[in-house]
Order: C-alpha cells, then sequence, then structure tokens
C-alpha cells in the first residue's frame, strides 16, 4: 500500500477521532485536488461550532488548497458565516478559484455574518471579489464601505494618538506593565516574567513600529495574532467560558481565561465552540492610564529589542 492510502484508510474511519482523521488526510498529496463528497462533509463538520481551534485551521487549510466544485462552494459558504479570525483569511483562497455569480453572492451573505470578517484586509476582500462578475462586488459595496471606514477612523486615531505621545521613561514604562492597573504582564510575558495567554512580548520592539504598538492596546480586536484567537465555549450544562485554546486533545480542551487562569474541559462536556471577533484584551486600556503612563508603557515595549 501507498503512503496515501494508508493515510486515506485513516481518514475514513469514522471510528477515529476527528483530529486525527482530519490529520491523516491533510497529509495525503492527492488531497490536494478534488475532495470526495465523504471528505468534504468531514472537513465541513470540522468547521462547525463543536471543532476545536486546531482542527478548525486543519480543515481550512484543506478548502484552501483544494478543487471544489460550485455545489461545494455554495455549501462552505455557510461555514464561512461562522468563520473566526483564523479560518476566515485561509478560506478566502478556496473562493479565489471560482468566477460564478451564484458562489460569489452567497460568499458575500456569508461574509457579512462572519465575526471574522474585521480582521481581514479590505483590500483583499475587494481583491477577490473583482475576479467575480461586477454584481458580485456591487453586492459587497456596504460591506467594503463600512470596513474601509472603520479603518480610516482607527487610523486617524493612531495618527493623533502617535504624534501626541510624550517622552516615555523605560523604568515607568515596565512598572506599568507589570501593575494591577493594566494587568498587562497576566496574559503577556517579557523575559522571563508573565503570562502566557498571550505574544510573547520580549522581543516586540524588534518588529512592530510604534503605531502598531498603539493599534495592538487601543484595538486588539483588529489585530489578533495568530495561535491566540479568541473562542466562546459553551458547554451541554449551559455555562459559556471565553478564553484562549491553549492544548487540546480528543478527550479535553485547555484554555485561559480574561484572568490569565487556565481551564479544563472535558471533550464530551462540550457543546460548542464558537470563533469570536473580539480579543481576550479588552478595547481601550489606553483610557485606565494617565497620558504619561501610557506613553511609558508604549516606550518600554518599543525598547524590547
Amino acid at each position: 500500500k501507498t503512503f496515501d492510502e494508508i493515510l486515506g484508510r485513516l481518514g475514513a474511519d469514522e471510528s477515529m477521532p476527528a483530529l486525527l482523521r482530519v490529520k491523516a488526510l491533510s497529509g495525503m498529496t492527492s488531497k490536494a485536488g478534488a475532495l470526495d463528497e465523504s471528505t468534504f462533509g468531514l472537513l465541513l463538520k470540522q468547521l462547525g461550532p463543536g471543532a476545536s481551534a486546531g482542527i478548525r485551521g486543519e480543515a481550512a487549510r484543506m478548502f484552501a488548497k483544494a478543487r471544489l466544485s460550485r455545489v461545494q462552494l455554495m455549501n462552505l459558504s455557510e461555514a464561512v458565516a461562522q468563520a473566526g479570525a483564523l479560518e476566515l483569511p485561509i478560506l478566502l483562497d478556496a473562493f479565489y478559484k471560482s468566477r460564478d455569480l451564484q458562489v460569489g453572492e452567497r460568499f458575500v451573505d456569508a461574509l457579512q455574518m462572519s465575526p471574522g470578517v474585521g480582521n481581514v484586509p479590505p483590500d483583499e476582500i475587494k481583491r477577490m471579489l473583482t475576479r467575480y462578475p461586477p454584481a458580485v462586488l456591487n453586492k459587497a459595496k456596504p460591506l467594503l464601505d463600512r470596513l474601509l471606514a472603520q479603518r480610516a477612523q482607527q487610523a486617524e486615531r493612531l495618527a493623533e494618538l502617535e504624534a501626541s505621545l510624550l517622552k516615555g521613561d523605560l523604568k515607568r514604562g515596565e512598572a506599568v506593565f507589570h501593575s494591577q492597573k493594566t494587568l498587562c504582564a497576566v496574559c503577556h510575558r517579557v523575559g522571563d516574567k508573565g503570562g502566557q495567554v498571550g505574544p510573547d512580548l520580549t522581543r516586540v520592539g524588534r518588529i512592530r513600529t510604534t503605531r502598531d504598538l498603539l493599534e495592538s492596546v487601543l484595538y486588539p480586536s483588529s489585530s489578533i495574532a495568530r495561535d491566540f484567537e479568541t473562542y466562546s465555549i459553551d458547554t451541554h450544562d449551559g455555562e459559556s467560558h471565553t478564553g484562549v485554546i491553549l492544548r487540546e486533545s480528543h478527550s479535553e480542551v485547555e484554555f485561559a481565561v480574561v484572568s490569565g487562569q487556565p481551564m479544563k474541559l472535558a471533550r464530551k462536556s462540550i457543546a460548542a465552540i464558537r470563533p469570536s471577533s473580539l480579543s481576550l484584551m479588552p478595547q481601550g486600556l489606553d483610557q485606565a492610564m494617565s497620558k504619561q503612563e501610557f506613553s511609558d508603557l508604549i516606550a518600554f515595549l518599543k525598547s524590547r529589542q
């Protein structure tokens, strides 16, 4: 048997955990082409509300690489309506390959409902939709106008704030970072201190401009880093939790909530895992600080080379 045949048998075995089945299918070189209905159905299910973050991303990547039929793209649009910041940018690639009017219109309808749409640059959406008949781009115009207006408003505020920054003090900025006022260190690590719920900021000044840092503080939901997407997790007994998934297996999911503390839930107790459009980091953190404290914090982060 070839390696692809072995992986194909694993992927088709319904007694195996879904994550293992999708991983097996993603390793098949032949799956870069058309998807049979069985494989398509399995992958589509993994983009549903019960799937974990890792498996959603894996399924989205397979859809992006595959040659999907018109009917499959129409059905995939239903998943776009639920797609978060992790999957949506990947799923766009699947729709780049079509020119069908109805596929494009169905995709735009779904895009307007997607919680991850704010994390995709409007220009990228427009570039993709220009490949469809003009009616599709026209249908998307209200959405694109809204997204562009939001970006313009944010850019204007960021420019004003950057111009008004005071001379920052690194020591004071470090104290602000670790203070109870901002709670930055609850989720972020600098050096050997801090949490690991959010991105490590030890060398953030090397890869981020001052404008980037301002955006991450003021509008954290507009620039969610990969692997730190937020999910809402509903349980069968009616509880709901929001957090960043740290680790997962076929038997349990471990995630961190806004306090930075990890929680574990048995997979069998989970009713749904849904992507959230909001970062775990609260928006408008600058309002909790004085102008000098904010300037000190940005100076400290920019110094981390």
